[in-house]
This record gives structure tokens, sequence and C-alpha cells, in this order.
């Protein structure tokens, strides 16, 4: 049976970053693999971005869902279709907002089940979280770890302080939470004292600076496999608490963007964004924007599609569409919106 990876995470963890290092070691290692981006809008950003970086390696296809029904059709027709382009590995990247039993049930039902299998699943978590989350929030963390075959730490080059002691203050924080949620997952701390990876004494904890990981990390990564974890289920109902705002046509100098995303950021009006991303051609050159309130990534790529997204929780959308305004030379851009609520 063909692996089906997972690589989950809440929203602006850095799923797409780790996923891109991850298939380049699997293809090192001769393997042909395929993944398989699940988006609401549109337009993927983080589709475009790995079509630039992996398209020559593998085989990428996306999926664009609504309700679950269309999710669940979708997903096991891209499945199929992967299958039969001679794939070893799948690799799922879903929204930030997923839940992961869904995965688990799909690869049960016809016409998939026994022809694919759950190889790992990687929950990628951001070590410079806030704490100070939403009770929502913390339950979609927490089912996103229950079950991982791995966690691993995004960001640590962005901790102060003690390494080691901060992640474990991130471990701590994870393990209440799962706690919360009623689930008997526990992670243990890290004890090594040295670096520049740090893994756990289960290792199903790995953080450190991932440009140092080695054939012994992606070994470990790629042989992770899954847990099965319980936990107590709850319903998120409200559709428009988790969303994106997309952006078209904007006209923004490069002297700004930095001004108007620290804006959108620090505004307390305008609700938890946790990602700002896209592309924007400036004098003729593409910029990608990779932004989040702790790192600020813009850098001159070969391609683009003029589009923003900003991807929070409970944004106040005509606040953000003023500030965007303000900053934007251009009175004819557009905006739309999508959920990516998919309980």
């Amino acid at each position: 049976m063909k692996k089906v990876d997972l690589i989950t995470g809440f929203l602006g963890s850095g799923k797409t970053t780790f996923l891109k290092n991850y298939v380049k070691y699997l293809v090192s290692k001769g393997e042909k693999v395929g993944i398989i981006e699940n988006d609401y809008g549109a337009i993927s950003v983080d589709l475009m971005l790995l079509h630039e970086e992996l398209g020559d390696l593998c085989q990428i296809g996306m999926i664009v869902a609504g309700d679950m029904d269309c999710y669940r059709r979708r997903f096991k027709t891209k499945l199929i279709s992967m299958g039969m382009m001679g794939v070893d590995r799948i690799i799922v990247e879903p929204s930030g907002i997923y839940d992961v039993d869904e995965f688990f049930d799909i690869l049960h039902e016809e016409p998939v089940e026994g022809k694919y299998e759950v190889g790992n699943v990687i929950a990628v978590v951001d070590s410079v979280m806030e704490t100070e989350m939403s009770e929502d929030s913390k339950y979609i963390l927490s089912t996103q770890t229950a079950d991982a075959g791995i966690v691993v730490f995004s960001k640590t080059d962005l901790l102060q302080g003690e390494l080691r002691k901060s992640l474990n203050q991130t471990i701590i924080f994870l393990n209440n939470i799962l706690e919360e949620n009623k689930c008997n997952r526990r992670y243990n701390l890290i004890s090594a004292t040295e670096g520049p990876v740090y893994i756990n004494e289960k290792k199903d904890i790995i953080a450190g600076d991932r440009a140092l990981f080695g054939e012994a990390e992606y070994k470990l990564i790629s042989e992770c496999g899954y847990k099965t974890e319980s936990y107590l289920k709850k319903h998120i109902s409200d559709n428009n608490k988790y969303r994106s705002l997309f952006f078209y046509n904007l006209k923004i100098k490069k002297e700004s963007i930095e001004k108007m995303t620290g804006e959108l950021f620090e505004a307390s009006h305008t609700g938890h964004i946790y990602r700002i991303k896209g592309y924007l051609k400036i004098d003729n050159n593409w910029y990608e924007l990779n932004i989040t309130p702790q790192k600020s990534e813009i850098n001159i790529q070969k391609e683009g599609q003029e589009v923003i997204t900003v991807i929070g929780e409970d944004m106040q959308e005509k606040t953000i569409v003023d500030i965007i305004g303000r900053y934007s030379e251009s009175d004819d851009f557009i905006h739309g919106k999508t959920s990516h609520l998919s309980h």
C-alpha cells in the first residue's frame, strides 16, 4: 500500500517551510513523492511557493474545498490520481484549521481503503507561539498534536535566552492543553544540555536549527509513525472565526510593506492576525512576502501572482481593508474572504 503522510500544524506555524525540506530529503533517498495541498481560496500562495521550489522534484496538486462532503470526495479523487502517477509516498498539507480525525477516516473509506495507509503524522508547532490563545485555538492545537508521531518545533531561531528552557516551557504548555482536552498524551521535556538539534527521550519532539537537520534527523521524522489517542471532541460552529482575507491587484511601495504589516499586527481592533503572505510586483520585480508577528521575510522571486493573504482569528474585515487601502497606491484592488474551518 502507498503511504500517506499528514503534516499538520496551526495557522502560521511553518508547515510549508518544513514540507519543502522534508520532501527534498525523501527525494534524495530515491522516493517518488506527491504533495496534496488543501486550501480554501481560488489562489493558493503556498501552492505557488511549492511549485517554484519543488515543481521539478515531485507531483503537486491542490484541493479547493468548501463543505466536508466535497472535501472528502476531492481528497479521495486526488489520492487515486496521485497513486496512478506512480508515487511512493503522498504528503498531505491541510489548512491550519483541520480535524485530524477526518484524515484517518477518509483512508478507511472506499475506494481508497486497502490501497493507501497512514504513514506519518507530523505536527509542526510554533516554538514562539503566544500562550494567550482562545479556547478554540487551544483545542485545535491539542487535536493536531494528540496523534502525532513527532512534533517538529519551528522558528527556534526567534527564541530568546536559553533555548532548551524556552522549548520546555512550550512543551509544558502543550501538555497542559492536552490535559484540558481530556487527552492522555504527554510529551517528555528535553533533557539534553547542548544543541544545535534537541530531541527528547521518547524521540517524539525535535527542535533546533533546521538548516542543521541531517540524515539522522530526517530519518527519525520519516519513520515517526503516528499515535491513536482519544480526546474530548468539540464542535466549532462559527465559520467566520478562522478566515483568510485575499487582496488582489495591490500596488504598494517596498518601503511601505513593513509599516503596513506592522500596523495590521499591532492594531488591537484588527483581530488576531497570525500570518500575512503572498506576492507583490514592485518596479518589475516579484517579491514574496511571508510575515508573522515575530518575523518578516520579503524576498525577490522569479515569478509570482499579485495576491496577498491575511490569515487570522476573529479578524475585523473592514478595519483590515481600511488599513491596507491607506497603503495601496491603487484604489481598484479587490478583496475576498474564505473560511478555514473544516470541522
